[in-house]
């Protein structure tokens, strides 16, 4: 008869088949260990577990109390499979994964990997936890994202997708910045809203954002949505009155005076107007915070850029301009 491990930690206990000895394989208390670690593939910063193990009349029995463990978003695929981790506690590896998606976020590094099969909704309960765990409450706004169809189309989703800015990535024209895998700047319109998401002026706005997640099934859309759409900094021009429309303002971008893009301003969802409803519409569907005064980025005119070394000029027209500095 094959013997079972009796997996306990704070919340639940969970049977799970096992091979005869798997202690072997177990980090034990005192921080040792013989064999391959169950987390080696994943890499935790730490991990701290009590392990017993006894036999009675149906063979062994192993006791394995989580003491404190970092357990990697690829839990489920580090672990062997005699552990049954297809089992394991679903809120405990998404509270991890939202602490490793923050941790990378705040140091600007590559996104974990994600847990394959993620849903949409799922993915937008992740982002609300990661926003909070980044922010606490200091957020600038909300950002639209995915707006063009093809882009939509190569990262697999249907529609596009809504996230939060960070207060703290918040920049001034005239800015300089370092280059970095990953960075990219999109040239935008933002909208500032009152409590109720109702329009009250617009202006340039150059987002930043820091496109690095896991290689593999990770660059699709559902990923990018756990991660708030790789929301990172913005460069935010002044504001002015709402304009009846703004079919006529073009947008153009340039590196040392090397033009990379000319685009219409309603090139994200049919302009600034159509696009604040939509954004204000999905994130009360999504439960996203929404406060007087938020800035709202209504979605990349002209595509997204990678960041390399040079002086930017984005001309909005009669919105002005904004200048900044790659290093």
């Amino acid at each position: 008869m094959t013997p079972e491990v009796e997996l306990r930690t704070r919340e639940s206990t969970l049977p799970c088949p096992t091979r005869p000895s798997p202690i072997s394989k177990l980090t034990r208390k005192d921080g040792k260990h013989n064999g391959p670690s169950p987390f080696q593939r994943g890499k935790p910063e730490a991990s701290e577990l009590g392990v017993s193990a006894r036999e009675g009349p149906r063979g062994w029995r192993l006791r394995l109390r989580i003491l404190a463990v970092r357990i990697p978003c690829v839990v489920r695929e580090s672990f062997p499979a005699y552990l049954g981790i297809e089992d394991f506690p679903k809120d405990i590896v998404m509270d991890q994964l939202v602490q490793d998606i923050a941790a990378a976020v705040r140091a600007g590094e590559r996104l974990p990997r994600m847990p394959a099969n993620l849903s949409v909704d799922e993915a937008y309960e992740i982002q609300k936890a990661v926003v909070a765990a980044v922010s606490g409450d200091a957020l600038a706004g909300l950002k639209a994202g995915m707006t063009a169809t093809a882009l939509q189309k190569q990262f697999g989703l249907s529609d596009a997708v809504v996230g939060c800015l960070y207060e703290a990535g918040r920049m001034d024209p005239g800015v300089s910045f370092a280059s970095a895998p990953g960075v990219m700047i999109e040239c935008e319109l933002g909208v500032v809203v009152d409590a109720d998401g109702n329009p009250k002026s617009c202006g340039p706005v150059v987002e930043v954002p820091r496109l690095n997640p896991a290689p593999g099934e990770d660059q699709m859309g559902v990923s990018l949505i756990a991660s708030s759409i790789a929301s990172d900094r913005f460069i935010a021009g002044p504001q002015f009155p709402l304009l009846d429309s703004y079919d006529h303002v073009q947008v153009r971008l340039e590196r040392d005076g090397e033009i990379l893009s000319s685009a219409s301003c309603l090139d994200a969802l049919g302009g600034p107007h159509r696009a604040i409803g939509w954004l204000i519409q999905e994130a009360k569907k999504r439960r996203l915070p929404l406060e007087d005064g938020m800035l709202c980025i209504t979605g990349a005119c002209g595509g997204i850029h990678p960041a390399k070394p040079g002086h930017y000029l984005v001309e909005y027209g009669e919105l002005g301009r904004i200048e900044f500095t790659v290093t």
